[in-house]
């Protein structure tokens, strides 16, 4: 060896001189791997490579990528696994100077992604952003706060691309990759809203020109343009910015950009410039008068036109160069002014503004109605009112004959003073008056009132050569009115006259009272002439305007009211034959006679005092074909009803308290009576069986019940109770109850006579001092036989207790 080095330094030695080697080293050994620990790892893990020959080793390759050598033996390298690795399998193997070993299998594992920036850094839903960074290739998901998004829109190593999701609140939210290596840790993403424009304001207008931007997230804006032109702007707060229209603006959208978006307005802006006034015709004009005006840009919109300071309210835009305006009763003389959307441009020189009417004269110097008056004058033009002091002329009464010249017919009314012209302008009066002859007037008529073909006495003025005098538009004829003084006149009524204003017509025109006069009622006819209180009554006649109907002293408002008609219900409290009269204003008509069918009245309750659903008896008068009963306004079935007596039951729904009892028939409504519904039944003292609950009905047809017999009380049992009733003379009974061996004396009354063809249903007695009032109930057990019922039944009320007694007799022939 050592011989070989001494060698290869003479050779070396004489290579310099004759540039010729002589000799060569001797193979070095190829490096061998037996094993990798560990075999698999993350880019930058420490890897250790074991085998043999590693003493020269110069790198260790992972794949296609170096890697840099840590520490080595000859038996051991020491080295990490590359960046740039993608994960997988790969091979590892080792070069040295003796060559490159056997390729070692290795698995490179799915490092950590690792977020390093955010391009933009703000944004808003659906914008596109790139999240730069690490270990990026497996990513399957961003997390926004708490939302995750698995829609990569592109991705590699360094670079992931994804869109923002919906549904995050403004504000910073932290943002993580997911991938095969893990999850990253949180990088910061700003999220800001969506910029909208809803509106701008103006959308016309020249460049230089302030416009105001209404929208929402305008807070970070960072560029506005107008067209293609980007402007000045100042942000004013999140939904209003300032623009100025910019050189370079072009016609177009309005673009607002943040970090949120862009955002476009829905119109264009149209960029144009302010109108210009070139010329006007004519120079004057009164108010309303047409002016034409020329100029520019007058079709930008918006616009509006002043002389002086007076807006016009007409204005038409007839092209871009022309335009027509009225001049306005507010104008005043000066310039002209144009204003569009796009700005505002006013005249070289001065508009003059005609002005107000004057009167300067007027002929005649006096005149009745309907005189035709010259008035002189300057300024009539767009005449709106002519006035004979405080009358005013009506349209068809006056014509303009120039703007000097007027001619005018003296107004009905009119009373001496001046004469006035009012324009759109103003108004000018004369400055002597006018001195109109005067009419008749009516001051005041006596009496006011009266029936037809009675004398009225008629004051006033100016009466002379009267030719007609009217009562509401009725003339009265020559030969009803004479004419007593200049001051005085006295007419009749005619026999047609209805009420109304009073006038009276001479050659001057006409006079009206300012009252009118009331002709006194008249009445023809009443329909119905008969009939229960209640019935409704149609009272037919003259001049029953405004009236009231009276039934004998009762007075009543109507129902429906005419000058010829009248409906009026009959009054309760009135019987018999009555005086109908009309009352109003014209004062009391002739009487017709109604007479008045006797109704219904309520004389007695039993009892006073009960509880609901208990049978309840009201004794009166009149009480045939009661319908219902009301308590207050319940309304209660009538069970059963006679002349004398109507039965119900107590309605379940009334509440506590003291009540109104009413029956209604066909013949009207009754009298009321006090009723109290207790919550406890009052106890009954009299020593008689009582129970609560009993039955009533009518009785059948032609059925008249017995009276004298002996009648079992049904609900005692264990010891029976019996009544021995005897008929005596005039409706009189005697009753005697025995119970058991005692007996006790009674008295009574019955009613079984026959009214209106129902049978006067009625019978009452009295024992031990307590009442016991009520009817007979329908009949049972017929025997067909015999012809007769064998079983007859009476439900009575305890006048103290309300509580029923039900008592039976059987025919003794049915046994």
């Amino acid at each position: 060896m050592k011989y070989c080095k001494t060698l290869s330094l003479i050779a070396a030695m004489l290579s310099i001189i004759i540039g010729l080697s002589t000799c060569s080293e001797p193979e070095k050994p190829k490096p061998e791997i037996t094993q990798l620990i560990p075999s698999e790892g993350t880019v930058g893990a420490s890897v250790t490579v074991v085998g043999k020959n590693f003493a020269s080793a110069t790198k260790v390759i992972f794949g296609i990528v170096e890697s840099s050598i840590a520490a080595k033996t000859d038996t051991e390298i020491v080295t990490v696994v590359p960046a740039g690795l993608t994960p997988g399998i790969l091979t590892v193997t080792v070069v040295s100077d003796g060559g490159t070993s056997q390729g070692v299998n290795f698995q490179v594992l799915a490092s950590q992604p690792e977020i390093v920036s955010i391009d933009p850094e703000k944004g808003s839903s659906g914008m596109e952003i790139t999240l730069k960074g690490k270990y990026l290739s497996t990513a399957s998901s961003v997390t926004f706060g708490t939302i995750s998004v698995s829609d990569i829109l592109s991705k590699n190593e360094t670079e992931v691309k994804v869109n923002v999701p919906d549904g995050l609140e403004p504000g910073a939210i932290d943002i993580t990759i997911t991938s095969e290596g893990g999850t990253s840790e949180a990088a910061t993403f700003t999220v800001v809203g969506k910029p909208a424009i809803s509106s701008i304001t103006p959308a016309i207008g020249p460049a230089g020109k302030k416009v105001t931007i209404v929208g929402i997230y305008f807070e970070e804006t960072s560029q506005v343009f107008f067209g293609n032109g980007e402007a000045d702007f100042t942000i004013i707060n999140a939904t209003q910015l300032e623009a100025v229209v910019p050189a370079t603006a072009s016609t177009g959208k309005v673009k607002v950009v943040t970090p949120g978006g862009t955002a476009l307005s829905n119109v264009d802006f149209i960029v144009k410039d302010g109108p210009t006034i070139t010329t006007f015709t004519p120079a004057s004009g009164i108010v309303n008068a047409v002016v034409t005006i020329n100029g520019t840009n007058f079709d930008a919109g918006g616009i509006e036109v002043k002389f002086g300071t007076g807006k016009a309210t007409t204005v038409t835009v007839v092209n871009a160069t022309q335009l027509t305006a009225k001049v306005p009763a507010t104008a005043v003389t000066g310039k002209i002014t144009v204003t569009t959307l796009a700005g505002s441009a006013t005249s070289a020189t001065n508009f003059t503004v005609i002005g107000s009417p004057a009167v300067t004269g007027f002929a005649p110097a006096s005149g009745n109605i309907g005189t035709e008056v010259t008035i002189t004058g300057t300024n009539f033009v767009n005449v709106s009112a002519i006035k004979f002091n405080a009358t005013t002329v009506a349209a068809g009464s006056y014509t303009i004959v120039s703007p000097t010249q007027i001619k005018a017919k003296v107004p009905s009314s009119a009373t001496t003073g001046k004469i006035s012209v009012t324009s759109t302008a103003g108004t000018g009066s004369s400055t002597s008056n006018f001195t109109v002859v005067v009419p008749p007037t009516i001051t005041s008529f006596s009496p006011a009132n009266g029936a037809q073909g009675s004398s009225v006495i008629i004051t006033g003025n100016n009466f002379s050569n009267i030719t007609a005098v009217h009562f509401n538009g009725i003339d009265v004829g020559n030969a009803n009115f004479t004419v007593n003084s200049a001051s005085q006149i006295t007419a009749k009524v005619p026999a047609t006259a209805t009420w109304g204003k009073i006038t009276v017509v001479n050659a001057l025109g006409t006079a009206t009272s300012i009252n009118d006069f009331y002709v006194t009622p008249f009445v023809t006819s009443i329909n119905p002439i008969s009939g229960p209180t209640g019935t409704t009554v149609t009272v037919t006649g003259t001049n029953l305007n405004s009236a009231k109907v009276k039934f004998n002293t009762t007075q009543v408002s109507p129902l429906t009211n005419t000058a010829t008609s009248i409906t009026v219900n009959v009054p309760s409290g009135v019987t018999g034959a009555i005086n109908v009269t009309v009352v109003n204003s014209g004062g009391t008509s002739n009487a017709k006679t109604f007479t008045v069918a006797a109704g219904p009245e309520i004389e007695e309750i039993i009892a006073v005092q009960n509880i609901t659903e208990q049978l309840l008896l009201i004794k009166g008068k009149n009480l045939t074909g009661a319908t219902k009963v009301l308590f207050g306004s319940t309304e209660a079935s009538v069970a059963t009803s006679t002349s004398k007596v109507v039965t119900t039951f107590i309605p379940a729904s009334l509440s506590l308290g003291s009540y109104s009892v009413k029956v209604v028939t066909a013949k009207g409504t009754s009298n009321g009576k006090s009723f109290e519904l207790v919550a406890t039944q009052p106890p009954a003292t009299g020593g008689v069986s009582l129970v609560n609950g009993a039955s009533a009905s009518s009785l059948p047809a032609g059925y008249v019940p017995p009276v004298s017999n002996v009648w079992d009380n049904l609900f005692v049992i264990s010891e029976p109770e019996r009544f021995l009733i005897s008929e005596s003379q005039g409706g009189a009974l005697t009753v005697t109850l025995q119970k058991g061996d005692s007996y006790v004396d009674g008295t009574g009354s019955f009613d079984k006579t026959v009214v209106d063809g129902v049978v006067n249903n009625y019978v009452e007695f009295t024992i031990s001092g307590i009442r016991y009032v009520g009817v007979w109930t329908p009949p049972s057990g017929y025997d067909a036989g015999l012809g007769k019922y064998c079983y007859h039944h009476m439900t009575l009320i305890s006048s103290e207790s309300g509580k029923q007694l039900t008592l039976e007799v059987k025919d003794f022939e049915c046994e």
